[in-house]
């Protein structure tokens, strides 16, 4: 039989052979030397060669490593450095990757961070004398739960030609559930290139990001007192009316940090007795504090988008179509509504904080319900009465009380109290002496009204009284 030489043991031994060789590939490498030790020494990694190409370099905790091959380090080399990396001179960082985890440390010389991409963790330090921005640098700044302890590098400088310097910050807040307040990232003792917030923030050289912000409103802006970036985090926002048009939209009508326009999840507050308009949507889920001032429609329609109104005694909502589209609006006693149109859009909530004795009616014109994410319903709205400061039980007011609430001038959707039943109802803060709260729709007026009955409370003194007379009239029938 004549033998296929493809099939003879003499072919097929090198070709398993050569199918069980490696792939070609950069060699990864940990530090495994003493606490302290030079990095070119090649018996302190555990491939017992110093990091010569574009692997995967680990730095454990604990350890300290001085990088004494020379100015440049590895271009492209990715570095997890929960260690300290330090250089007394230059070094420039070539395209290199660091990851600087909640232990790691850069620390020396002048750090040229050519094209470097930089990731750290809250924790992590870089205290080198100068942090050079040069050709593309991203800087990632990883938040944990409370914040981020700042990094405090020397000098900001930017290296090479400034036209090619692209140079991004982003924060990542995956991790945060702080509370409001201003974090400082990098905190630079001085600045050699001028920077200032507007130019930051601008546009131009620096990309500004900000990452899984979930419920928080978050800026990044330069601090032009100290010389450092930093991170506004959920702070109240305050009208200004410096942009002199009036409209909620225009920057320069707010004290933000960043100087921009309000975001998303904002709490802004308008107290200087202004008339603020706004048209189309509202930023998502912000919350506004309306204190002796105006709110009203800049053309149109305003949609509420999710968000929170707080009115106070001295604030008004007026204007054209407003869509309350997911809104909760409060209302103290005294506050005012004059929209031609109140349309209620999916789940919507209303508290009507009463006063001591009685709640100034609101007004709106035109009764609506739109659909939206929800079909148009009126049990998608919540109505809460809140009794916290009624102090109204004197003798005149016992009994039944009825306080009207809203007054629509018309309602477009045939709203009787047998549908406005559907609604939820609440009733929180109710003194002992208040009993059988009750929301309803006035079908003769179109009109919101809140009923209760109003019961006398016993002074301590006469509750004494009557338990001694009970205790009298106890004895007399014990001794008979």
């Amino acid at each position: 039989m004549k033998l296929n030489p493809f099939n003879s043991p003499a072919y097929l031994i090198p070709a398993f052979a050569l199918m069980s060789l490696p792939l070609a590939h950069a060699t990864d490498f940990i530090w495994d030397g003493p606490t302290t030790g030079n990095w070119s020494t090649n018996t302190n990694w555990d491939t017992n060669t110093a990091p010569d190409n574009t692997g995967i370099i680990t730095i454990g905790a604990g350890n300290t490593v001085t990088y004494d091959v020379g100015d440049n380090f590895l271009g492209g080399a990715t570095v997890n450095l929960d260690g300290e990396l330090t250089r007394a001179g230059v070094l420039r960082f070539g395209g290199s990757t660091f990851n600087v985890g909640s232990t790691g440390v850069i620390s020396g010389g002048f750090m040229d961070l050519n094209f470097a991409t930089l990731n750290f963790q809250d924790g992590a330090q870089f205290t080198g004398t100068s942090w050079e921005q040069k050709g593309t640098n991203v800087f990632d700044f990883e938040l944990s739960s409370t914040g981020f302890t700042a990094l405090t590098p020397g000098t900001l400088r930017n290296g090479g030609n400034l036209s090619i310097i692209d140079t991004t910050y982003r924060a990542d807040l995956t991790n945060y559930s702080g509370a409001t307040q201003d974090v400082t990232l990098v905190d630079f003792s001085s600045d050699a290139t001028g920077l200032t917030n507007a130019t930051f923030t601008g546009g131009g050289q620096y990309t500004l990001s900000i990452d899984n912000t979930g419920t928080n409103a978050a800026r990044l802006y330069w601090d032009d007192a100290t010389d450092a970036v930093k991170l506004s985090i959920n702070e109240t926002v305050t009208w200004t009316g410096g942009g002199s048009d009036g409209k909620l939209s225009t920057a320069a009508n707010w004290d933000t940090p960043d100087g921009k326009a309000p975001i998303a999840n904002d709490n802004l507050l308008i107290n200087n007795g202004d008339t603020v308009a706004h048209g189309g949507n509202l930023p998502f889920a912000a919350t506004i504090d309306l204190v002796g001032s105006e709110l009203t429609t800049d053309g149109t329609v305003i949609r509420l988008n999710n968000s929170t109104i707080h009115v106070d005694a001295g604030s008004t909502l007026s204007g054209a179509f407003w869509d309350l589209d997911g809104a909760s609006i409060i209302f103290e006693d005294g506050a005012q509504t004059t929209m031609a149109n109140w349309e209620q859009k999916d789940l919507n909530s209303f508290t009507y904080q009463l006063g001591a004795y009685d709640f100034t009616t609101l007004t709106p014109d035109r009764f609506l319900i739109g659909n939206g994410g929800l079909a148009g319903a009126i049990e998608n709205a919540t109505y809460i009465a809140d009794f916290s400061n009624f102090a109204n039980w004197s003798l005149s007011n016992l009994g039944s009380n009825s306080i009207t609430l809203m007054d629509f001038t018309f309602d477009n959707e045939g709203m009787d109290n047998a549908q406005f039943q559907s609604a939820t109802f609440d009733y929180i803060n109710m003194g002992a002496n208040i009993e059988d709260a009750a929301f309803a729709w006035d079908d003769s007026l179109e009109a919101i009204v809140l009923t209760f009955n109003i019961n006398a409370v016993p002074e301590p003194s006469s509750t004494a009284l009557l338990g001694l007379g009970g205790l009298a009239l106890m004895l007399r029938r014990k001794r008979s």
